[in-house]
């Protein structure tokens, strides 16, 4: 497996386009509320293009993602 196809490089990726300035924001689309998910600022429209670089991710560093407690981490399990 390439250590650059993981969970630990799908979130630093994550991270290293985070804005915690936009956390309020990206939980306002959120269903459940924030009171039930953590946030971290990523916008959908920048979640997608990242999630396509991992792609090829195997599926047991997806099953990884799946229970992260922020909800950014989670959408990219569904494209």
């Amino acid at each position: 497996m390439s250590n650059l196809l993981c969970a630990e490089a799908f979130l630093e990726a994550l991270r290293d386009i985070s804005d915690p300035g936009r956390i309020a924001d990206v939980s306002s689309f959120f269903a459940d509320g924030p009171e039930n998910s953590a946030f971290m600022g990523v916008g959908i429209g920048k979640i997608f293009p990242v999630a396509k670089t991992f792609a090829a991710m195997p599926l047991p560093e997806i099953e990884r993602l799946l229970d992260h407690p922020h909800y950014e981490v989670r959408m990219e399990q569904s494209p």
